[in-house]
């Protein structure tokens, strides 16, 4: 059993990824196997990598000036981009999202927001949490947590991750700053422009 050691400065001592997502919570009534553990953290190593992947083609500089063959990679690039975002676009169309709520995480815990009136999330409580961070990708990354703490006034639950490789924190710490530098150079953009 995890222990209870998730505190405010989990939160406010590192970046913090905010915004409103997908996210599935699955109650458990028991600790989840170690074999099903490994197996999301590996699903996740693998998920981040490509989310990671997608991101720097995302940020490639196009003034640079280019060989032929480079110009033929991007090209190329640009082209598998297009199809995924397609296949994406048409998986959307079969696949239910769960509702979009608002999160802050970081590789050592997470707050999400629920329905002040649900009573659902008591200190202690185990859950398996779906997070679709990518509207790229519908796929979700899957966290084991354990609940800390539940705001009944604002609705704000705060759970401990818990099981997740070094490499995938490696790489959630990867994603995370990239979104935070993006929501930081909005902010910079939105008030020059």
């Amino acid at each position: 059993m995890p222990d209870n050691t998730f505190t405010d400065e989990d939160f406010f001592d590192r970046l913090i990824y905010e915004d409103k997502v997908p996210l599935a919570i699955e109650l458990l009534d028991a600790p989840m196997a170690d074999v099903d553990i490994l197996h999301d953290t590996n699903s996740n190593e693998k998920l981040l990598r490509s989310m990671s992947v997608h991101e720097e083609n995302d940020l490639v500089d196009t003034d640079n000036e280019m060989s032929d063959l480079q110009h033929e990679v991007r090209l190329l690039n640009h082209k598998v981009n297009l199809l995924m975002t397609i296949l994406s676009d048409l998986v959307k169309q079969q696949l239910t999202l769960p509702e979009t709520t608002h999160i802050k995480f970081n590789t050592r815990g997470i707050r999400f927001c629920v329905d002040p009136t649900d009573k659902l999330f008591p200190v202690g409580k185990l859950i398996r949490l779906g997070m679709y961070l990518s509207p790229d990708i519908p796929k979700p990354l899957m966290f084991s947590a354990e609940i800390v703490e539940y705001d009944e006034v604002d609705g704000w639950v705060s759970a401990r991750l818990f099981g997740q490789s070094n490499a995938t924190k490696a790489l959630l710490d990867k994603i995370i700053f990239r979104h935070h530098r993006r929501q930081v150079a909005s902010i910079v953009d939105n008030k020059s422009g």
